[in-house]
């Protein structure tokens, strides 16, 4: 796979779900291990990113937010911020929510193992976190043995069969966590946050390997069962409009149409692509965790593209052209891009209501959905099995 400029390991860019509001300070003060110069961490959060020098493996980051927002810590042990196809180069990442007052990251070794504390919502994450653990570690070894593969057994019917049995029952048993977590904590506003995971409306800080995507009579019902604060907080209420918002795009409903502008200017419809697979890729020039996506897109799509697959950028760009269009070369995305460049407002994200990139959609000839949301090696499993 070829090097990303500064790509961010995060699971999600999220769509601020945030009202203008009073600014209330937070700090972060972390030690972890005995990590010295040139070693640096980042600290990402909302849309701003901060950094800081490591030394004696302390390091402390300070700033206001208006509420609580998910966050995620970058350790770049080179000090350069860049990602590497080399294991050992990798950045360690950890993610958290980032609340008004004290938060503590410690650990002894790595920031893999680090222990956060500090706000109500943090500990909530922490306990589901516990809760997700073996089904994780399953979900680690399933991607393991996946990719160690060989790609003839790959190829094969029954392999692809048995691959599919094991992901539908993690990520099965995954909604039964996250629902009974959701019903058991109706009073915490990270039920919120796992109610957009469990709705597949984008992952907040959350996997979800979940073939299903849920109807919306249940999604509603879910968020309903939740204490009137959480509904009624910023992210209730923004949750609420968005929920209610554009069109609800499931697993075996036809996509709705669109067309925007291309990188030239010439209007581009989703219709063009009838007769193909064709995955409709929301990204940006911006989002780390989307450049970190996009070398498997791009082996998908060179795999599969003269079988009858093809890839349909939507970019979350906003005003600067040149931005997006660098993007797209330094990633190497030779397939169909638009963009009307309003950032979060761009009318297909509307439509669609995407509140977090990446996101996807795969569509099969027709233009019926038939997955949401791969990721990895995920994409190349699933045109596998359709593509024959």
């Amino acid at each position: 796979m070829k090097h990303i400029k500064f790509s961010i390991i995060l699971f999600v860019c999220l769509l601020p779900l945030t009202l203008i509001a009073q600014q209330q300070k937070y700090t972060v003060r972390a030690k972890v291990g005995r990590l010295q110069p040139p070693a640096i961490a980042y600290l990402f959060v909302d849309d701003k990113i901060d950094s800081m020098v490591i030394r004696n493996g302390e390091f402390r980051f300070s700033g206001s937010v208006s509420e609580v927002q998910p966050a995620t810590i970058l350790i770049s042990y080179d000090g350069v911020g860049q990602y590497d196809d080399e294991p050992e180069a990798m950045p360690s990442i950890l993610n958290f929510y980032l609340e008004p007052g004290e938060i503590s990251v410690i650990s002894a070794d790595s920031l893999e193992n680090a222990k956060v504390t500090g706000g109500t919502v943090q500990a909530d994450y922490s306990r589901l976190l516990h809760q997700l653990k073996s089904n994780y570690e399953v979900l680690n070894r399933f991607n393991n043995e996946f990719n160690s593969a060989s790609e003839e057994q790959k190829a094969s019917s029954e392999y692809i069969q048995n691959s599919d049995k094991q992901l539908a029952a993690i990520g099965s048993e995954q909604m039964d966590i996250y629902r009974k977590f959701i019903k058991d904590n109706p009073g915490s506003l990270m039920s919120l946050f796992v109610l957009e995971c469990y709705a597949k409306y984008g992952s907040v800080t959350l996997l979800n390997a979940s073939f299903i995507s849920p109807e919306l009579s249940e999604i509603e019902a879910l968020y309903n069962s939740l204490d009137a604060k959480v509904r009624s907080s910023k992210q209730g209420i923004e949750f609420y409009k968005l929920m209610k918002k554009g069109v609800k795009v499931e697993i075996g409903n036809v996509a709705p149409d669109f067309e925007q502008p291309d990188t030239a200017g010439n209007l581009v419809s989703l219709r063009d692509f009838r007769g193909k697979y064709v995955l409709i890729d929301f990204w940006a020039s911006w989002c780390g965790p989307c450049r970190e996506e996009n070398p498997f897109v791009v082996e998908a799509y060179n795999e599969y593209q003269s079988k009858g697959f093809t890839v349909l950028g939507v970019s979350l760009d906003a005003g600067d052209k040149e931005l997006w269009l660098e993007a797209i070369y330094e990633d190497g995305l030779a397939w169909n891009h638009v963009s009307d460049l309003k950032g979060w407002k761009n009318e297909v994200a509307l439509l669609y209501s995407v509140k977090s990139v990446p996101q996807n959609y795969l569509l099969d000839p027709e233009g019926v959905v038939v997955a949401i949301n791969l990721r990895g090696e995920d994409l190349k499993r699933k045109l596998a099995e359709l593509i024959k």
